[in-house]
């Protein structure tokens, strides 16, 4: 019995930890004709060591912005500008997301 349980929370530990991974990131979607986006990025280990909640949400919406510019470089989305939809944080501001959308049909 011990050894399931064992192997049962390897398990959980390591889905855990692979869901914590695909959180991260820019997400796109296409729907009538508008671009959607949601970029997802953590604070600085620095911020967060420090325990300081506004170091925390800078740091993340730095690196949250800085994720999606990479992403707006691609030349699938030459020409078209985006309009920030709101700003979220989660976990005390250890975590946030960007929601943006395209102004231009593309």
């Amino acid at each position: 019995m011990k050894k399931i349980t064992f192997i049962f929370l390897l398990l959980l530990t390591f889905c855990s930890k692979a869901r914590e991974e695909l959180l991260f990131g820019v997400f796109v979607s296409k729907q009538n004709g508008s671009w959607k986006f949601h970029s997802t990025a953590k604070a600085s280990e620095t911020a967060i060591q420090k325990r300081d909640k506004t170091m925390k949400e800078i740091s993340c919406l730095e690196a949250a912005r800085l994720q999606l510019e990479v992403e707006l470089q691609k030349k699938i989305y030459d020409g078209i500008t985006i309009e920030i939809e709101r700003v979220e944080f989660f976990h005390d501001g250890k975590i946030c997301r960007i929601s943006a959308h395209s102004t231009k049909k593309h």
